[in-house]
């Protein structure tokens, strides 16, 4: 019941401050039904408005129903007095006319006969006119209905009225029509024929025996119920359907119209999960007791990378300091001078799973200071981080890099390694085991090539070195955001060594004008992972041909510089490469190939050499130009 307190408290600051009129909602209409004076129907013509949206990196116009404000209804089983939905409208649907559609014609007729009695306009006159003559059997075969019905969307799309050659005053606006809605609107009004005292308020009341549908992303298009005591398990007392949930018709309008709120601003309240065959059956919805803050924004960036095309000046201040935090934690300190006045206040997180086409679950809901929730999310996405990365790790890209790219979707694996991911970050502050143990079995599995045509598969073998970063560093592990030639990881070191071998061997080809199909690391990387000892001995005694090459070209020193690398690696290792590695030293070594390779990579100012102590000493003409062949190999 906690969550349906706080969404009705959430439902109070809203009215309060304006956000959501009692007796209005905004709904997305698709189409408008146009009456003559007489009220027979005239046209139906489409309100929907033109969209761009991009699929594979094309743009795309597509045409969407339109945002109207309207009264409020409710979304379950019942007529309104002003109808949107086609079968109560016209009493049929696509292809048929049923019992069922004729009921709800009928459900619709006397709605509008008791609501409309004595209400009088030219509007008003032509809709009572239009409901009470029209006939689903007879005027199925009507032609303009028969050439809507063509339409795909016809008895699923929302319907407004107007009169002819007006679309731009319609029903809902009618002056006497408001007049009345507005004096007799009660949010206490709603389906129920039972009285009790209301588990979320407290207060003797009607209790609602249906609950409002919860419609939106995720929840689909008819909408699903949140709560439900509809099981025979439920029943008790001879009571059925919700009125052993014992919450008010007052407390469940409020909590659902909160949730909708949300889901109708889902860009600012909402993250999915994942993507499921293009469809989501997973959402976090995350809010403050206060409205309009920028605490929505913060959180969405930290944890899942929304993109926020006008950022906030706490915002702003808060990927600032995300940038310059490159080793350790984040202080409490640091965080409440950026976050100000947004460190105490209330933070909700509320994780829901929609079961099936009725009904929907509540995973996980999480209360607590802003403060504590981003110095959490904060020093998680340090965990991950590597070098001077910019942004951070979204849930949706972590879970990405452990599936294999081809796989059909699974829920409940892809659950399972959310919520793994969402303790990570709201708990532990660090990647777990059975995160890592999948990114190092699909990082074998799919291994890694530097000039891979295909960005994504770069992007991916990045993220997984990220969540074996994050779990090194919660087992203990000497792992540091840039690279540390102080770790004695054998693992660590086994992948350095591979990444110094790798950027030789590419250098000694570029340099002598030789191409190789392939790399050591795309040759061994995998291997070397599991079994140092079979593949790095093999790396070792092919280097001699790179040194024969840099000699053909005159390019000892730069030889010299790899050389003096490979040598401070091997001389940390006792015994040799092993020839087994544990699973926290083939997460060590996927780290330490990286952060080498990222070394290499890494531009240095012009006055720091490339060529350290142990080759100062060779007579090495022109330093300067060896620096820079470097720099550009690498």
């Amino acid at each position: 019941m906690n969550v349906i307190a706080d969404l009705c408290t959430l439902y109070d600051n809203l009215e309060t401050t304006g956000k959501i009129d009692p007796a209005y909602m905004n709904e997305s209409f698709s189409y408008i039904i146009c009456l003559t004076e007489d009220g027979k129907l005239d046209a139906i013509i489409s309100c929907k408005e033109p969209h761009v949206i991009k699929k594979g990196g094309k743009a795309k116009e597509e045409f969407v129903a339109k945002k109207y404000t309207t009264i409020f209804s409710t979304p379950g089983r019942d007529a309104n007095v002003l109808e949107k939905k086609f079968k109560f409208i016209f009493g049929c649907d696509r292809k048929n006319v049923s019992k069922e559609t004729i009921e709800k014609n009928i459900k619709f007729k006397k709605a509008v006969a008791e609501y409309f009695e004595g209400l009088e306009s030219p509007l008003i006159h032509a809709y009572k006119e239009f409901v009470k003559n029209w006939d689903p059997i007879k005027d199925f075969d009507n032609e303009i209905l028969a050439n809507h019905r063509k339409n795909t969307d016809a008895d699923t799309a929302k319907y407004l009225f107007c009169l002819t050659g007006d679309p731009g005053n319609l029903l809902q606006n009618d002056p006497i029509f408001k007049d009345k809605w507005e004096s007799n609107f009660s949010i206490d009004n709603g389906d129920s024929d039972f009285n009790g005292y209301c588990g979320i308020t407290g207060e003797y009341g009607p209790i609602a025996r249906l609950h409002d549908q919860i419609t939106g992303p995720v929840f689909g298009y008819k909408g699903c119920a949140f709560t439900s005591c509809n099981d025979d398990c439920s029943k008790s007392y001879g009571l059925d359907q919700s009125y052993n949930c014992a919450v008010s018709v007052r407390a469940m309008h409020k909590y659902t119209r909160a949730l909708n709120y949300m889901l109708e601003n889902h860009r600012k309240y909402t993250f999915y999960s994942y993507k499921a065959d293009g469809t989501d059956n997973k959402i976090i919805l995350f809010w403050t007791d206060e409205i309009d803050t920028e605490a929505e924004d913060i959180f969405s960036w930290l944890l899942y990378n929304k993109r926020n095309d006008n950022p906030s000046e706490k915002l702003n201040d808060v990927k600032e300091l995300f940038y310059k935090v490159k080793v350790g934690s984040v202080t409490e300190n640091d965080l409440k001078t950026v976050l100000g006045n947004l460190s105490d206040i209330t933070f909700h997180i509320l994780e829901v799973r929609v079961e099936n086409e009725a009904r929907a679950a509540v995973r996980d809901y999480r209360v607590g200071k802003f403060l504590d929730i981003v110095e959490k999310a904060v020093n998680f996405q340090k965990s991950l981080s590597f070098g001077e990365e910019t942004r951070p790790y979204s849930y949706l890209s972590l879970v990405k890099a452990i599936i294999p790219p081809t796989d059909k979707f699974n829920p409940a694996t892809s659950e399972y390694l959310f919520q793994a991911i969402n303790n990570a970050a709201y708990h532990n502050g660090h990647i777990p085991l059975t995160i890592a143990e999948k990114a190092i079995t699909r990082t074998n599995a799919e291994g890694y090539k530097e000039n891979d045509e295909k960005k994504e598969n770069k992007y991916r073998f990045y993220t997984r070195t990220a969540i074996m970063k994050s779990y090194l560093i919660g087992k203990g592990e000497n792992i540091t955001t840039m690279l540390n030639t102080e770790n004695t990881n054998i693992g660590y070191l086994c992948g350095r060594f591979l990444a110094v071998a790798d950027s030789m061997q590419k250098s000694a080809n570029k340099n002598d004008g030789t191409n190789t199909n392939s790399t050591f690391a795309d040759l061994y990387l995998r291997k070397a992972s599991t079994n140092p000892a079979a593949a790095l001995n093999i790396v070792s005694s092919k280097l001699p041909y790179c040194e024969k090459k840099f000699k053909r070209c005159k390019k000892e020193g730069i030889y010299s510089w790899y050389n003096s690398m490979l040598n401070e690696i091997v001389s940390k290792i006792d015994n040799g490469f092993p020839k087994h590695l544990n699973l926290t030293e083939s997460a060590a070594f996927y780290v330490g190939f990286r952060q080498q390779k990222m070394d290499l990579y890494k531009k240095k100012d012009k006055d720091n050499s490339l060529i350290d102590e142990a080759t100062e000493n060779e007579t090495v003409e022109n330093t300067t130009e060896n620096e820079k062949e470097i720099l550009e190999e690498n």
